[in-house]
């Protein structure tokens, strides 16, 4: 990691590593050879990006965010010749990204950092929300943006905000005084989120009490929900501990979809299977329970993980690639 880097996410990251048990929060630092799956190899899409972070993909766009480069990418999930969509001479980093059919969306995480949009046809950046303490991973739903505060771990000081899409409004604070919250997901009930302290979260859309759903966890990192259940990835307290889980969105008791993983980070869903990274492998499950299958190996540090009807996508951190698997 670049020095430049280094200064957004030491602070940040100083607890824990991926695939180093631990439990702490992951950050960019450690792509494609084999694959498994029905789709054959995984392809290159992007090479050069080294520290590539989050990936969404829509309408047949895929997007990433470069802390070290300082910019937002995208590339045609076929196949082309990346593009920027955002880039700054600032100093600040991009962290998470999402997409919908309005724009491509992202954080820019520091201590007085901002969210942003940027037109899907293209276009000028808009800025949604200013001096947001370490605005963290986002989501969009409902015509509104919904993001995490976290800047200081350890200080009970994280946050779950929101502010509509329109940039009509002023953002609102949803939650306060959150246990370092890493990742979030909404629906059109509630919005769900992972706290480093061990915890996951939900709570309706339009506010209310937070509402406790697992406790306990070793290093809840990233979280996905469909319709009946919230999924989330554990780094584990020691290595080779770590899981993917599940719990019903209605409460109930978590049950562990796959265990002894080394790193698990990125996570999705969709109608039949969990998807997630593994440090160096991408992996699946039936949504049900089973087997837990490799559909990719021999990667550096696959870090995020995005779906479409046509792929799966990931981010190799260290690799500096972006990659796809055809479904």
């Amino acid at each position: 990691m670049t020095p430049a880097a280094m200064s957004v996410f030491g602070l940040a990251f100083a607890i824990g590593s991926v695939g180093c048990g631990g439990g702490g929060a992951a950050g960019p630092g450690m792509g494609g050879a084999g694959g498994s799956g029905a789709g054959g190899a995984p392809i290159v899409l992007a090479s050069g990006e080294r520290g590539a972070w989050n990936v969404a993909v829509h309408d047949g766009n895929v997007y990433w965010t470069n802390p070290e480069s300082h910019k937002v990418m995208k590339v045609l999930a076929g196949g082309g010749t990346p593009a920027v969509v955002d880039a700054t001479s600032t100093g600040l980093a991009p962290w998470d990204v999402a997409a919908d059919a309005g724009g491509v969306y992202w954080s820019y995480y520091s201590a007085a950092g901002s969210v942003m949009i940027a037109p899907a046809g293209g276009g000028a950046p808009v800025t949604l929300a200013r001096q947001q303490m370490g605005p963290r991973s986002i989501a969009v739903g409902g015509g509104n943006i919904y993001w995490l505060n976290l800047w200081t771990l350890g200080d009970g000081s994280g946050a779950v905000v929101a502010a509509p899409i329109s940039g009509g409004g002023s953002s609102a604070t949803l939650a306060s005084a959150q246990d370092d919250p890493n990742d979030i997901a909404v629906d059109g009930a509630n919005v769900y989120w992972t706290n480093l302290g061990g915890t996951v979260m939900k709570m309706p859309v339009g506010g209310g009490a937070p509402v406790e759903l697992a406790s306990g966890q070793p290093g809840p990192q990233r979280i996905a929900v469909d319709a009946a259940n919230v999924y989330w990835t554990n780094t584990g307290s020691i290595e080779d501990t770590g899981a993917v889980m599940k719990v019903p969105i209605a409460g109930g008791t978590p049950a562990a979809l796959a265990t002894g993983l080394k790193g698990p980070l990125g996570i999705a869903v969709d109608a039949a299977a969990v998807y997630w990274t593994d440090a160096t492998r991408v992996m699946s499950v039936p949504i049900g329970g089973g087997t837990p299958a490799t559909i990719a190996s021999g990667q550096k540090q696959a870090t995020d993980i995005a779906l479409d009807a046509a792929g799966v996508y990931w981010t190799d951190t260290e690799a500096g690639t972006i990659m796809k698997l055809a479904r």
